[in-house]
């Protein structure tokens, strides 16, 4: 079993891969809490999970684009 996820500044994408089968979620990503948006997606896509694993770019991507709290 395979679960991917893509947090975007509008959507969560998840992508679950599991013996030949994909399914596919998207849900509003929750600025205030990351983590929760990723769980939505992922709980959308499967219950079947033991562990998940999960780093973002977030605090990168604001420095890079000198965007952010002024």
């Amino acid at each position: 079993m395979i679960i991917g996820s893509d947090v975007g500044g509008t959507f969560t994408d998840t992508v679950f891969i599991s013996k030949g089968e994909i399914k596919v979620s998207k849900v509003p990503t929750t600025p205030q809490n990351f983590a929760e948006g990723v769980l939505r997606g992922i709980n959308k896509v499967s219950k079947e999970y033991t562990r998940v694993i999960h780093g973002m770019t977030v605090g990168t991507n604001a420095v890079l684009q000198k965007r952010g709290a002024k």
